[in-house]
């Protein structure tokens, strides 16, 4: 449950349209529906069906005015909030203005959830709403003081409490000063239990006069709060011990807070219930999901906020071209073929029984609270104890699932790991059974160990929706939580286990042959690495040494023999042991009937290929780790012997930048801020103030625009250009070398399961992604290479989310065919600026002008023009001044960098990933000369800090693909002072790109 987010309930998602979470709702259930529905149970699809139903019951034989749906609507929005009971009085000072929010209570106040029997005892707490005044408050805190009104008087505000408090105590002594004059009347004791109309109205009325309009105490009466807690808790208990009358609470809980409502608790729990399983379509362990709108915000957020998070993503498909989602009300109509957004493939079940949903929901859970402790660095999460309660858990459920698992599985699974590796074969005796469910798709309902077994690797991007896979994303953010609280031991245990352990088996029909599935091996080089510093952490530095060097060895003999087998081409270019897998593999993966076997052979082909690559492939930057930390172990085990040259053969051949330095003071008050030494301007961060530098440096005019973005602007730019790659459907596009694969599986891809994604599935994988769209990523970077700069600017505004002008057929032509309602969606959107505070009166030097009777079209290849997408599938730049950088970049290498990083073989070690890019990005829009650069590249590095693994990658790319790199050092002005001479090294050398240097081992590993 989450309180209400201002950035969905803002005016314009009420603009668009009437109820916008009724809407949310209702796309919520169809995909939980169509992915999850084989494993929801009847009792939930009731509560559902009795929530679809509140427009039609609450305005039954009723003629009104109000918009259908604002019940729903007000429900849902309630039934999210974290507290049960609720003020009347905030409710309606939040929604007034867009739902009649009097009328709605009044209606759900009225309705009876379940239908009664005549003669039946109806009570209130069975309506869809309950509401309460003061005297049904009064009337629980005199026959309850537990739980229950304790959370009662939590929806009462602090100041609410004092003045409640301090009402009663002024009562009392206006009570006590009555019976000391003689004028108490008999009939009104605090013992007698009478109608609570006539109990001391007047005296509470009175109090309460004074009190809101501000008078002045009367004589005797003190109006002090003194002696009231300030705690919210204290206060409750505090009322809680007070002695009142009931009528007098009554009266004045009504005239401080007011009513309160609660909604009925069961359908709560359903709303909740929807929100959870939104969420693991939405976003499954981080990875991204069907709907991929909870990766942007900040990870402590709760399970519920995803319906929330989904209105304004259905803002954005209103006008499609293509129906691509339920439009309410599907649930009356009897079957709903035709409302699916894919009603030509077959249904897809992603959890095969309830177990694996129920233990895929406590994974997620489980993650949630990981990534919030992770993110508190300083508590890790309540230290020890979280982390072994963690660890529990998820042993717990790992130990549960192998038990679910036939005796058949278990066997594979202990000779995968006694065998060496999952490219021997593994003899599992004359077994013919089968995982019930695993790989049977009766009735036409396909599972995703069907798939996984159809197709292998073809269909890895399914695998974050195994429970296995889940709860190993779990033991990932639980191994730095081990090393911050020093248990080393079991940190290495549980990385042993991600390196060796699948996630996944297949196997063939008697079970001769195996295929494991391993959870994110790209990521095998960095655990390898922890693994060996644990080991050294734990004294145990000659294992650790050795680990390291064995891999080292696997890598290097995989980097020298690999190039033959990169493409997946032909079978007999393959090594030997290659083609020996393929032929076993051919076992495992059946022909589907209508498919030739050398089809067939390619499935097999590719699964040997990739598995061979995916475990034996490092990251760049993981490479760079390793290899310094085998430094530092061969110079403490083995220090006179010299460093072996193999050890360093991969940072030896590193390209560095050049170095400048800028001078700086630091903040007496803010270390971490930094001024210009002659105190001129305000102290700001290292990055700013090395962007102040480059604007009032030596040169006065040098005319550099500068932003602090790090490696988004190339994300960005990559997502843009290679825009047809990311909205790409194999089914319908097709693609070359791997349209035979998926055809020989006989299932479809399933990359895109909604339009509402923001990235297709298989990204998690960027061999499998950048295998299926090879063609297309060749194809367009051929055409940036060669194109002018003002087409290339032209295609990058065609893709990207702008903020809405006047319609102009002419002036904006990416807009075209679009209805009003979804112009008015773009307000929803963050807005984008292309341009920089400058750019409004920019002309672009050289552009042609075409003749009236020339059509541009002619000019440019079909796919410049090409928009198969919604609005939702344009690129949201954010700040990003977008156009006045492109109109400096250099097109060779940035075509150069894009195709390093998507077209490269895996054995290189690029993958899709922009962190660790040079902090600044420095442009001229108008170059002093033909000759200096106009783009620069600026990483800012204060006096204690140094370049990560990540940034010497980066680096290294950057500068091969003849990028202008330079990192900045700033250093303080009087340490620069003590030192004898100027330091050559450091001086500003001129804007070019200098040759690469070979960096020496030492400066690397020190």
């Amino acid at each position: 449950m989450v309180e209400e987010d201002t950035t969905v309930a803002r005016p314009a998602l009420w603009e668009a349209t009437p109820t916008p979470m009724v809407e949310s709702f209702h796309a919520a259930i169809w995909y939980i529906l169509r992915y999850c529905g084989n494993v929801i149970d009847a009792a939930e699809l009731l509560s559902w069906r009795t929530l679809l139903q509140i427009p039609l019951r609450v305005t039954a034989g009723m003629r009104t005015s109000i918009r259908m749906g604002e019940e729903l609507e007000l429900f849902l929005r309630l039934a999210l909030r974290i507290p049960s009971w609720m003020q009347v009085r905030q409710i309606e000072e939040q929604y007034a203005e867009q739902i009649h929010v009097r009328l709605a209570l009044d209606r759900l106040s009225t309705v009876f959830v379940d239908k009664q029997n005549d003669g039946e005892e109806r009570r209130q707490d069975d309506t869809f709403l309950r509401i309460m005044d003061g005297k049904g408050v009064a009337k629980l805190l005199l026959t309850n003081n537990g739980e229950g009104v304790k959370e009662v008087l939590q929806t009462a505000r602090v100041r609410e409490l004092r003045q409640l408090a301090q009402l009663q105590r002024e009562d009392v002594r206006r009570g006590k000063q009555k019976e000391e004059e003689g004028e108490v009347d008999t009939k009104v004791c605090h013992d007698d239990y009478c109608d609570g109309d006539t109990v001391n109205i007047e005296s509470a009325e009175a109090g309460i006069d004074d009190f809101t309009t501000g008078k002045s105490p009367a004589a005797g009466v003190r109006r002090s709060s003194t002696g009231l807690p300030s705690r919210k808790e204290d206060l409750i208990h505090h009322i809680l011990a007070m002695d009142f009358p009931e009528a007098l609470f009554a009266a004045t809980w009504d005239a401080v807070v007011g009513p309160i409502c609660r909604v009925h608790q069961r359908l709560k729990e359903s709303v909740c219930r929807v929100c959870e399983l939104l969420h693991v379509l939405t976003c499954h362990c981080g990875t991204g999901g069907i709907f991929s709108v909870l990766g942007r915000f900040h990870p402590t957020r709760p399970l519920s906020a995803a319906l929330w998070l989904l209105a304004p993503r259905l803002l954005l498909q209103r006008d499609v071209r293509v129906v691509c989602m339920p439009t309410p009300p599907w649930w009356q109509i009897n079957g709903v073929s035709g409302e699916g957004p894919f009603s030509v493939l077959a249904p897809l079940c992603l959890f095969s029984s309830s177990g694996s949903l129920t233990s895929y929901v406590g994974a997620l859970r489980l993650h949630q609270k990981l990534i919030e402790a992770s993110a508190a660095k300083a508590g890790r999460g309540g230290g020890l104890v979280f982390a072994m309660g963690s660890h529990n858990a998820v042993e717990d459920a790992l130990v549960l699932l192998q038990q679910q698992q036939p005796l058949g599985r278990k066997r594979e699974y202990s000779e995968v790991n006694n065998s060496g590796g999952p490219s021997d074969p593994v003899s599992c005796g004359r077994m013919c059974t089968q995982e019930a469910g695993a790989i049977n798709n009766e009735g036409g309902i396909l599972t995703v160990e069907f798939m996984l077994q159809r197709g292998g690797l073809l269909y890895e991007h399914l695998l974050p929706f195994l429970p296995k896979y889940a709860w190993f994303a779990c033991a990932e953010l639980l191994v730095p939580l081990l090393q911050y609280n020093k248990r080393y031991d079991l940190a290495n245990q549980w990385l042993q286990r991600l390196l060796e352990e699948p996630v996944h088996i297949v196997k063939s029909a008697c079970g001769a042959v195996t295929f494991p599935f391993y959870y994110r091996p790209q990521k095998r080089g960095k655990w390898w690495h922890r693994v060996a510093q644990n080991l050294a952490l734990l004294g145990n530095k000659k294992a650790a040494l050795e680990i390291l060097e064995k891999q080292q060895r696997v890598w290097r003999q995989h980097s020298s023999t690999t190039h033959r087998c990169v493409r997946v081409e032909s079978f007999k270019s393959l090594p030997v042991t290659l083609q020996r897998r393929v032929r076993l593999l051919s076992a495992v993966f059946p022909s589907v009937k209508g498919t030739s076997r050398g089809v067939q052979n390619r499935v097999a082909l590719y699964n040997a290929v990739n598995e061979y690559h995916r475990l034996h492939s490092c990251r760049r930057f993981d490479r760079i780790a390793i290899e310094r930390t085998l430094a530092s172990l061969h110079c403490s085990l083995l220090r006179w012997t010299p460093l072996p040259a193999s050890h360093t053969c991969f940072t030896n051949q590193l390209l560095v930048a050049k170095e400048l330095t800028i001078y700086a003071t630091r903040d007496a008050m803010e270390p971490n801020l930094w001024g210009d030494p002659s105190h001129s301007m305000a102290s700001c961060s290292v990055e700013k103030h090395a962007l102040r530098w480059f604007g009032a440096g030596p040169s006065q005019n040098t005319g550099w625009l500068g932003l602090h973005c790090e490696g988004r602007w190339l994300a960005c730019l990559a997502r843009l250009l290679l825009w047809d790659a990311y909205v790409f459907v194999p089914t319908r596009d097709g693609c070359e070398g791997v349209e035979l694969e998926t055809t020989a599986a006989g299932v479809p891809d399933y990359i895109w399961l909604s339009p509402l994604q923001d990235h297709p599935l298989d990204l998690i994988s960027s061999t499998a992604f950048c295998q299926r769209r090879r063609r297309i990523i060749e194809e367009r970077l051929e055409f940036f290479e060669a194109c002018s700069r003002e087409t290339l600017i032209e295609y990058v505004k065609r893709r990207c989310r702008l903020k809405d002008t006047p319609n102009s057929s002419d002036s904006n032509p990416v807009r075209d065919g679009l209805s009003g309602r979804e112009e008015l969606q773009g307000e929803c959107e963050s807005e984008v600026s292309l341009l920089s505070s400058e750019d409004g009166e920019l002309v672009l030097l050289g552009q042609p002008n075409l003749r009236q009777d020339e059509r541009q079209e002619d000019l440019l290849p079909s796919f410049f023009f090409h928009d198969n997408a919604s609005v939702s599938q344009k690129v949201d730049v954010g700040e990003l001044h977008l156009l006045s950088l492109l109109q400096a970049i250099p097109q060779v290498p940035l075509c150069a960098l894009l195709r390093r990083i998507y077209l490269s073989p895996p054995e290189e070690g690029y993958s899709i990933c922009f962190s660790g890019f040079p902090d600044l990005v420095l442009w001229r829009e108008a170059p002093l000369s033909l000759v200096e650069p106009e783009f620069k590249l600026v990483e800012v590095k204060s006096p204690n800090d140094r370049l990560s693994d990540k940034q010497m990658a980066a680096i290294d790319a950057l500068c091969r693909c003849g990028f202008d790199v330079t990192v900045a050092r700033v250093v303080e002005s009087d340490q620069t002072a003590k030192r004898k001479g100027p330091s050559k090294n450091h001086r500003l050398v001129p804007d070019r790109v200098q040759d690469g240097v070979l960096l020496d081992a030492e400066h690397v590993l020190e």
